[in-house]
């Protein structure tokens, strides 16, 4: 899967859906628009022959009345889901997972999940679980990966092997790696305006059904039934509104479920667990159905069809799970034998069958290059699992507790932005007692079980604590996001470390509060962000063993991928302030997937132009592509090296 391009192609999706919503929305007001002029002219109110087919006041009458009731739908669901994926779970009375759960069973679901999430290098989501369902069955709802949730039914858990649940939770994370998450959510809301069409028409027919026709004189009798035909119309019509946006919702989800499925099987390397997951649910006896009142509304959320419809064959928004298993091992398969001619060909290489010119003496031509690295963006694989769970494994007992506690959270994430020097020490023991006394004690335990770790180890744990820290009310986050500022400041500059570990905590807590809110992409043009190019290629290329040779193939990198020529400078370390470099985040935020593909993949090249990898850049690296919301996984150098 291609990261960026899956992100681009949902927001064309989403005016894909808008246009076909808008679609739907003047057909629902031609409909009401024939049905009122039919029992207008046909009840007397107006003298034969003076009401024209076409009336442009009753139209834009309707029209207005129309579109301020389907607006109104669409507003209120989508106000009542602005908090993103925790709003979704609430709705359909999920439980937050605690972080330090010791259930077996949501332990288990818990480990999953960090692992996860360290290996793909996104926050760690909110998970769920749907304690009245004993179904199997999950989903992954959210605008961004600052605000998704996973949830998971109570029978998830219970009736899965770590294997099984692996797969499907990979599933789930593949949701929100491509985009399918915030087109989901939106699918919701405009839905929920044309669904208002047909609930009126209900009131309207039950309200005039049941009142007392007959204490009425024949002029009133003849306005209630004209008002009981024209309900019972609405409900027709607000009804096939309702099945065009179901099979509008299950042509957007079928596809991307077979896509999830092999994204699945690629991060996992196991295709039977997930292919396992959907067998369980073939032959559970509540398969994967959720009782639960918004079942059909949030039917394509869910990891398989949590509601069965009268029109299912055409609303479905699963594949059938015999198919999706066959597709699984197909595409497994394929995988496997384009793995199997790539290592021939390696061999044939190193048995010294290479076309003239060819060198591969250098244990360089065998690393990963630039854009295998920019390519994994969003694509965990199985060995970036078995690093992040190795990391999990080697770490302290009172670390991993850590992890799983918001006071643990705060102090480990202060233990890991302690300074070695006394003096600076002293000034953050005072900012720490000012903050809260006891988090020192803690703050500097975890310092010495830490100090000896490598800085891309600091960069995973701080990733970890930004769940437990979520916990914290807004006015306590910005608190503590202004006492993490202060021990950073405490010895006057900021390392790059410091840097790295303040953008991906404050601005994650920052986006989680807003809700998750989506930046808009305002850049298209790379000709747009020369100067933050600038500041993020100088940044990266300063800490290579040669600048200017780093920064030179980073550039070539990027202008080679534009449309027309332009130039690029290496700024000097004084010029480089950290402000400058957050400005040029802030600005990249705003850009297309494409540019931000063209900005990390010159990074990467320019990273590993002289054939080492350092520490700093590889940190700095992540921090960049953390910032522009972009997953990379968790990489060691050494291991990338290799």
């Amino acid at each position: 899967m291609d990261f960026f391009k899956a992100q681009d192609d949902a927001r064309r999706n989403t005016g894909k859906l808008l246009f076909f919503y808008l679609l739907a929305v003047l057909g629902l007001i031609i409909s009401i628009y024939l049905v009122s002029w039919a029992l207008f002219a046909g009840s007397g109110a107006a003298e034969p022959g003076t009401l024209a087919f076409w009336n442009p006041v009753l139209f834009t009458s309707i029209a207005t009345i129309t579109l301020l009731i389907i607006g109104a739908g669409s507003a209120y669901r989508i106000i009542s889901l602005r908090k993103g994926g925790r709003a979704v779970a609430e709705m359909m009375g999920a439980r937050l997972v605690e972080s330090s759960t010791k259930d077996p069973d949501e332990r288990k679901l818990m480990n999953i999940i960090e692992e996860m999430s360290i290996a793909s290098g996104i926050p760690v989501p909110a998970v769920y679980i749907l304690d009245q369902e004993n179904s199997i069955n999950a989903f992954a709802a959210g605008y961004t990966p600052n605000d998704a949730a996973v949830g998971v039914t109570l029978g998830c858990i219970r009736l899965l092997s770590r294997d099984q649940l692996q797969g499907v939770i990979a599933h789930e994370f593949s949701h929100i790696f491509n985009g399918d998450m915030k087109l989901n959510i939106r699918l919701i809301g405009i839905l929920n305006g044309i669904l208002i069409i047909h609930l009126l028409g209900a009131v309207l027919m039950r309200a005039q059904f049941y009142s007392n026709i007959g204490r009425s004189g024949r002029n009133d009798q003849k306005g209630r039934l004209a008002i009981l035909v024209f309900g019972i119309a609405l409900m027709f019509i607000g009804y096939m509104g309702v099945i065009f946006g179901r099979m509008i919702q299950a042509a957007v989800s079928r596809q991307r479920e077979y896509l999830a499925d092999a994204a699945a099987v690629q991060y996992t390397r196991n295709p039977d667990g997930i292919a396992g997951a959907l067998l369980a649910i073939k032959n559970h006896s509540e398969g994967s159905q959720i009782k639960e009142a918004h079942a059909a509304e949030f039917s394509h959320l869910f990891f398989s069809s949590g509601h069965k419809s009268w029109l299912n064959s055409m609303m479905a928004t699963h594949p059938p799970i015999n198919k999706r298993i066959e597709a699984i091992k197909a595409s497994f398969m394929m995988e496997m034998s384009g793995e199997r001619a790539s290592k021939k060909f390696n061999h044939e290489q190193d048995s010294g069958k290479k076309k003239s010119g060819d060198s591969g003496s250098d244990k360089f031509d065998k690393i990963v290059k630039g854009s295998m690295l920019i390519m994994a963006a969003g694509n965990p694989a199985a060995s970036h699992l078995t690093a992040a769970r190795k990391m999990l494994d080697e770490l302290p007992e009172t670390v991993t507790v850590a992890l799983r506690e918001t006071d643990g959270a705060r102090a480990l994430v202060a233990g890991l932005l302690l300074s070695p020097e006394d003096s600076t020490r002293e000034k953050q023991h005072l900012i720490c007692e000012n903050y809260d006394s006891s988090i020192y004690a803690e703050a500097e335990l975890h310092q010495k079980a830490l100090s000896s770790k490598p800085a891309y180890v600091h960069i995973a744990l701080a990733e970890l604590c930004i769940n437990p820290l979520r916990t914290l009310k807004k006015a306590d986050s910005v608190a503590f996001t202004g006492f993490l500022k202060e021990l950073i400041n405490a010895d006057g500059k900021v390392d790059l470390l410091e840097f790295c570990l303040e953008e991906i905590i404050v601005n994650s807590l920052l986006r989680y509060h807003k809700n998750g809110k989506e930046e808009k992409v305002i850049y298209t043009s790379i000709h747009e962000l020369i100067p933050e190019l600038n500041v993020l290629l100088s940044a990266v290329a300063l800490r290579a063993g040669n600048p200017q040779k780093a920064f030179q193939t980073s550039s070539e990198i990027i202008i080679t991928s534009s449309d027309r020529e332009f130039e690029l400078t290496l700024l000097t370390s004084e010029s480089l302030t950290n402000e400058r470099l957050r400005l040029a985040l802030e600005a990249f935020r705003k850009a297309s997937g494409e540019l931000k593909n063209s900005m990390l993949h010159g990074l990467a090249e320019g990273m590993i132009h002289d054939r080492k990898i350092n520490e700093e850049e590889l940190s700095l690296f992540r921090a960049i592509a953390a910032s522009v919301e972009v997953p990379i996984p968790f990489i060691m150098p050494d291991k990338l090296l290799s």
